[in-house]
């Protein structure tokens, strides 16, 4: 993905979270050591959004300065939510958006 901008920004990516070949995995520094070239490898939103037949999923964000950028995520599903502000701040924490099949199987760890 190649882009232009005038002003530094925050590319939304969000990574389905499982391990199947067909989703993208996400950056880690376990495995890449540039996984975290544009501050990408820590998930800002966990469990943020919960599809229908697919996995939850985890928001990370890429930072990029202004001018003409390029980004190769690799193969694999994965959704390019958009742009945002560099400076807008998103605190990090889990959404916990999750289906009520999955709360109940999560919940009687905490009873």
């Amino acid at each position: 993905m190649k882009f232009r901008n005038t002003k530094a920004v925050k590319l939304v990516v969000g990574y389905f979270n499982s391990d199947q070949k067909r989703f993208l995995l996400p950056p880690s520094l376990e495995t890449d050591a540039a996984g975290n070239a544009h501050g990408q490898a820590e998930v800002i939103l966990a469990s943020a959004m919960n599809l229908k037949e697919l996995p939850r999923v985890n928001i990370h964000t890429y930072t990029f300065q202004p001018g003409e950028n390029k980004l190769d995520l690799g193969k694999g599903k994965v959704l390019i939510l958009g742009f945002i502000d560099a400076d807008q701040t998103i605190t990090p924490r889990d959404v916990g958006y999750i289906d009520a099949g999955e709360k109940a199987a999560i919940d009687w760890l905490f009873y």
